[in-house]
């Protein structure tokens, strides 16, 4: 989900967003694509982006939900856009990262090997994405390369960048940090199972969970394991990180929240569906999704 002042706007696999009173979960209006929404919303300024698997990227005015523009691409558009200044970045299964003005416009495209599914993220002008080709790209704010990282199993999520230090996860199931700025290896650790999701940096630990059931605390310049906690079922959704508690979501339906230092279990809340994104946290209220239909608030 994301939010802005009293509206909390997200998607559903039925291909409509919705946006809804933080007060009091009340409908404000929703919006129908004509395809599966497959992506987080991002909010900015007065506008709610959100991609869908026909393609196009959709620009809706966040008070009432009318479409103000859309941006075609030549595949399904899963991943989140991310926005600098006056542009936006998205990745789509046709294998091209763009870059769009705020009037839908494209300024340029790159291309990849294969389609892209993770989300961009962005770090001192500079735009990382991670490709179904298996590499970790850097580009400029023109598009142009500036390196790229071969990891030999395709990136589905976006990276987290902190203190100039890029980590993501692959469907190998290994985990890698790499220096921002020219993409040299600092360290690579392996999970049993595919890693699916983004991770999330506080302080000097890196935060991620795998399909192995495990989430893992990593020292960020190391590698090295602060902490492991069990959940026994796949972890697919990225965590957040609030005031020293990391929370995420597990394909058992379960949200957890745990204390960043040590990994001792705060607490853990059960839905009947699978979670498969990131919570928001606002105002100490945790909003996030379930497959069973269902959008929670808890305090």
């Amino acid at each position: 989900p994301a939010m802005k002042e009293n509206t909390l706007v997200f998607s559903s696999l039925n291909g409509i967003l919705y946006a809804v009173s933080v007060d009091s979960g009340d409908l404000k209006w929703r919006f129908k694509s004509p395809s599966r929404i497959g992506s987080s919303p991002v909010i900015s300024g007065n506008r709610v982006y959100t991609g869908s698997f026909d393609g196009r990227l959709y620009a809706l005015d966040l008070q009432t939900g009318k479409q103000v523009w859309n941006f075609k691409t030549d595949g399904r558009i899963s991943s989140a856009p991310a926005i600098s200044g006056n542009e936006l970045y998205v990745g789509s299964f046709d294998g091209h990262l763009y870059c769009i003005d705020q009037n839908g416009r494209e300024k340029w495209r790159y291309k990849t090997e294969n389609g892209i599914s993770s989300s961009p993220a962005i770090h001192r002008g500079n735009i990382y994405f991670g490709g179904w080709d298996g590499f970790l790209y850097a580009l400029d704010s023109k598009g142009r390369l500036k390196w790229r990282f071969e990891t030999g199993n395709m990136i589905t999520s976006a990276p987290a960048i902190h203190k100039n230090v890029v980590t993501f996860g692959n469907l190998d199931g290994k985990f890698f940090a790499l220096e921002a700025k020219n993409g040299k290896k600092l360290w690579e650790m392996e999970t049993r199972d595919q890693v699916v999701a983004s991770p999330a940096v506080d302080k000097e630990t890196v935060f991620f969970g795998s399909k192995d059931g495990f989430f893992y605390a990593l020292d960020l310049y190391t590698g090295s394991l602060r902490w492991l906690y069990e959940t026994g079922n796949a972890i697919e959704a990225s965590p957040t990180i609030a005031e020293n508690i990391v929370y995420f979501g597990g394909a058992n339906g379960s949200l957890y929240a745990l204390d960043t230092e040590f990994g001792a279990e705060k607490w853990q809340y059960k839905t009947s569906g699978r979670i498969l994104s990131a919570p928001l946290i606002s105002n100490r209220v945790v909003y996030f999704a379930s497959k069973d239909g269902y959008v929670y608030a808890l305090k």
